[in-house]
């Protein structure tokens, strides 16, 4: 345990990693890159953006405004 001072004399006391002897097991892997995210259901980087979530947000109340509409016709139109 480092004992308390000055940040120079806890650097002092830190553990140096030291090089594994020969004949020891290898370490963990290393990490796996980050890959860029591929294009979801073929929508581009802008699509992904301010703009795009705005666009995609239209898009599905445009969609639940028809289904309404159609469903208001539907039933005033039914004889009753």
């Amino acid at each position: 345990m480092p004992p308390d001072g000055t940040p120079a004399e806890r650097r002092l006391h830190e553990e140096i990693p030291r090089p594994r002897p020969p004949g020891w097991p290898p370490g963990p892997p290393p990490r796996p890159r980050i890959v860029d995210e591929p294009g979801i259901l073929g929508l581009s980087r802008l699509t992904r953006g301010r703009f795009g979530s705005r666009l995609f947000n239209l898009f599905f109340v445009l969609v639940f405004v028809v289904i309404l509409v159609q469903m208001v016709s539907a039933i005033l139109e039914h004889p009753w």
